[in-house]
């Protein structure tokens, strides 16, 4: 147990470094973006156009992007404090953020005060389709917080933290280095960010908490890294949120891996397969 603590603080430090690293390394792209994305949206006369201008044309610009990914950083704090907790306790703490979230997120479509509030607070780092009342969607911090919900209520805990903790990461990273260095299209988003995704999805992969330190748990962690790095770059045409669709992938795939070899060779994996299944 001492070990499996240490290793996950070692996670927890590569984590905060990692995510400040790529922070620094994205923030110098910021402003040669801007500037770009204010020279090319001009209505041809070479001046930027105005501030309503560009919110109509571009959908969340790279500074607000960075702002947001910062934000959802701090999700993080989902599996690290799931590691030390029990899943109930985990489950009413997730349920009551989720009943909050809804309760201001759906009121912030119906009522127009609070709409006007929300939109003031935090309206630079939404989405289009987040802002539409038409449409009635949720926004991403509501999606993340139903998500690890679900993770935790389906998945062992030590898959959930993994799969968790790469969307926390991984869609950060994916995200920054996808608008400032993606120039090939891969499914609906960049290859340079899917790149990103899965290169810093290993590197959780690798950091994260194990139940025996079994190769196979790094090998499973690897495939469904590459497996969410795929569903959240075609997230659009999957028309899911991939807060939701790419911890659940990664779960499932690693889940099933581990599940299929035990029943192939019980011998070899049942002992590891039980660990992970029973871990508390």
């Amino acid at each position: 147990m001492e070990i499996l603590r240490l290793r996950f603080a070692r996670f927890v430090r590569f984590a905060s470094s990692s995510c400040c690293a790529s922070l620094r390394m994205t923030r110098r792209r910021i402003r040669s973006h801007l500037t770009r994305d204010h020279l090319n949206s001009n209505n041809g006369n070479g001046h930027a156009p105005a501030v309503d201008e560009v919110r109509n044309i571009r959908q969340i610009t790279l500074a607000n992007e960075f702002v947001r990914k910062g934000i959802h950083l701090g999700s993080l704090s989902i599996p690290v404090v799931y590691y030390f907790i029990e899943r109930p306790t985990a489950l009413w703490i997730l349920a009551i953020m989720g009943v909050f979230s809804l309760i201001i997120d759906i009121g912030r479509h119906k009522f127009p005060g609070l709409r006007v509030y929300v939109n003031k607070v935090f309206g630079a780092i939404l989405r289009e389709h987040e802002r539409d009342s038409k449409k009635m969607l949720l926004s991403g911090a509501t999606w993340v917080i139903l998500s690890a919900f679900l993770c935790v209520l389906v998945f062992p805990k030590l898959i959930t933290v993994m799969a968790f903790s790469i969307l926390i990461i991984s869609d950060a990273s994916s995200a920054l280095f996808g608008r400032a260095y993606g120039k090939h299209k891969f499914l609906d988003k960049s290859l340079e960010g899917s790149m990103a995704f899965v290169v810093s999805g290993w590197l959780v992969v690798a950091l994260a908490p194990k139940a025996m330190g079994h190769a196979m748990e790094y090998v499973a962690g690897a495939i469904g890294t590459v497996v969410g790095a795929i569903v959240e770059a075609a997230s659009v045409r999957l028309k899911l949120d991939d807060n939701l669709s790419v911890p659940v992938s990664i779960g499932i795939t690693v889940w099933l891996i581990l599940y299929l070899l035990a029943q192939f060779d019980p011998a070899s994996y049942g002992l590891l397969y039980d660990n992970i299944v029973s871990y508390k």
